[in-house]
Formats: structure tokens, C-alpha cells, sequence
């Protein structure tokens, strides 16, 4: 069993989630994002990190692979075209308690709250 609970740049903070999410649309044809999750508070015991396209059972699901990185943090990237990035999210799935090991939490991360601009005279 599973819940899934929606998250957007607005609601991060109230949900006490803490990471780092950068999407850029870099032209008209790639949005670059890059992801770094620590490993503390609710996302200690992270188990997985996926991407899905699409609502229910989604166009494009996709295991993502992290890189260590700085204090045992989980670093991730990928790209997407803008027209896929609107529809995407990342799925964070982490042990629901209690009990534990019984059923999961998954926080999805709505992509789309989070892309920019590529600013002039970036690379």
C-alpha cells in the first residue's frame, strides 16, 4: 500500500521537504534539470527516485540513477523536451510509518513549478 502526495515549489516548504530542483529551458527544445536531495528529515530513508510522464499509469516511467554527492546527498539529472517537462514529475518514495517496511510514501514533485528561463549569457 501507498500514498502519493503531490508537491509543488509552494508547497515544499510546508511539506517539510528539503532539496534542490533547477530546470532550465535552455532553447525550444530542452529543459536541463538537476536535482540534489539530502538525506535527512523526511527524505533520510529515500528509497528511490523515479521520473514519470503522464497522470495514472504514466506515457514514460523511469528509474533514476543518483550520484553521491556532498554528505551522503543524492545527486540526479536528466533532460526533457517542454512539452513532455509540462507533464512531468518526480517521484521521491520513501517507508510510510508506521509500520515500517509495510507500505511507502511517494512525494511527487511537479517539474513544471520549477522551470525557468535560461537567463542571456548562460551556457
Amino acid at each position: 500500500m501507498g500514498e502519493v502526495i503531490e508537491v509543488t515549489k509552494k508547497t515544499q516548504a510546508k511539506l517539510g521537504l528539503v532539496f534542490t530542483l533547477a530546470a532550465e529551458r535552455v532553447d525550444e527544445q530542452a529543459v536541463l534539470v538537476r536535482m540534489e536531495i539530502p538525506r535527512t528529515g523526511k527524505l533520510k530513508a529515500l528509497r528511490s527516485v523515479g521520473m514519470r510522464i503522464g497522470p495514472g499509469r504514466p506515457i514514460v516511467y523511469a528509474t533514476l540513477q543518483p550520484t553521491p554527492g556532498r554528505g551522503g546527498s543524492w545527486s540526479m539529472s536528466f533532460q526533457v523536451s517542454p512539452e513532455l517537462a509540462d507533464k512531468c514529475s518526480i517521484d521521491l518514495t520513501t517507508p510510510h510509518d508506521p509500520p515500517p517496511g509495510m507500505s511507502y510514501l511517494v512525494y511527487a514533485v511537479e517539474l513544471k513549478d520549477y522551470i525557468t528561463e535560461r537567463k542571456q549569457g548562460g551556457r
